[in-house]
């Protein structure tokens, strides 16, 4: 099946365009689940996953009517337990010029001794599994790559600060309990090889939650509203690393205004352009200085893409804000 580009905005160098690859999953339509959804018996022998309605006592809802995925709907996860699932990302192909999203909604609750929770992802249908790299991993226009399994790309990156630690396997993993809904987002940034050398074989990210023999039984991991858009880019000059150091969002996440400020950079004109994580202008404002006030103005909730461009020098900068 071929796919067509649609969208094209070039915003101070940054070239993107929407994919109809790119999908939201909020386990309600079955279709979709069918699609991306993938699970059997070796990956979770005791079904522990379950796509309903939740009802214990943290996890007693999902992030949008009326289903989500669980580790059991109404029971807790016993102690020495191992369950998977996969999400597949079939018509995704990434490359020098081809980046993404995925970002998803959940809650946690493990025993922070002896439970964890993690992504791998796989580029080769499931041959060889590798754990989603660390924030401080994460790139944009800088086109580094690594090798493996004979492939040279670049790795996604986890693009939320949520606190992780690495096993004796390497994956970074989620602990502890959160009593509100989280938003996590990996990021598939642009490469100068493909991440997959064939188009026919899916991309995968498998989720999966640990417990050992000591684990006390806790609600497990609840997930919702997964969600997954492309875009392409062309980096074209004097754009920074998404989520600069020199530039900050306050409140992130946010429910009404929130404040940009630049770090080390002199007062000038300035351009903040936001768009979503289609590649869609919502927003577009001009100030002078280095801070400046934004109201979300009838902005849906969701992730959406701050870039600040100083009019005079070029330079630009970004970071993701949340909206909710």
């Amino acid at each position: 099946m071929k796919y067509i580009f649609t969208l094209m905005l070039g915003i101070s160098g940054l070239l993107v365009s929407a994919q109809s690859a790119d999908f939201i999953l909020t386990f309600e339509d079955s279709a979709v689940i069918a699609q991306h959804y993938y699970t059997d018996s070796l990956l979770d022998s005791l079904r522990i996953w379950q796509i309903g309605a939740p009802h214990k006592s943290n996890f007693s809802s999902s992030f949008s009517p009326f289903k989500a995925v669980v580790t059991l709907t109404d029971s807790l996860i016993p102690a020495g337990t191992e369950a998977s699932f996969i999400i597949m990302l079939p018509d995704v192909y990434l490359n020098s010029y081809t980046g993404g999203f995925l970002s998803f909604r959940h809650k946690y609750d493990m025993d922070s001794a002896h439970g964890e929770a993690y992504v791998d992802f796989s580029v080769d249908s499931g041959q060889h599994w590798h754990s989603v790299r660390p924030a401080s991993e994460r790139h944009d226009c800088e086109f580094y790559t690594t090798i493996l399994d004979g492939l040279q790309f670049y790795p996604p990156t986890w693009w939320d600060n949520l606190s992780r630690r690495p096993d004796a396997d390497s994956n970074y993993y989620l602990y502890g309990k959160t009593g509100t809904w989280q938003t996590d987002t990996i990021g598939f940034a642009p490469s100068w090889y493909a991440v997959k050398t064939n188009q026919l074989t899916n991309f995968m990210l498998r989720f999966t939650i640990k417990t050992d023999s000591d684990a006390i039984p806790s609600e497990g991991w609840l997930i919702d509203n997964i969600q997954y858009a492309g875009y392409s880019i062309f980096c074209g000059g004097g754009i920074n690393d998404l989520n600069s150091s020199r530039m900050r969002i306050s409140p992130n996440p946010a429910s009404g205004a929130f404040q940009i400020g630049l770090t080390d950079q002199p007062a000038g004109d300035y351009t903040i352009v936001v768009t979503d994580l289609m590649g869609r202008k919502v927003m577009e404002k001009n100030f002078y200085g280095i801070e400046v006030m934004l109201y979300r103005d009838g902005l849906s909730d969701g992730s959406y893409l701050v870039r600040v461009t100083n009019d005079k020098a070029g330079d630009s900068f970004s970071k993701r804000i949340m909206l909710e």
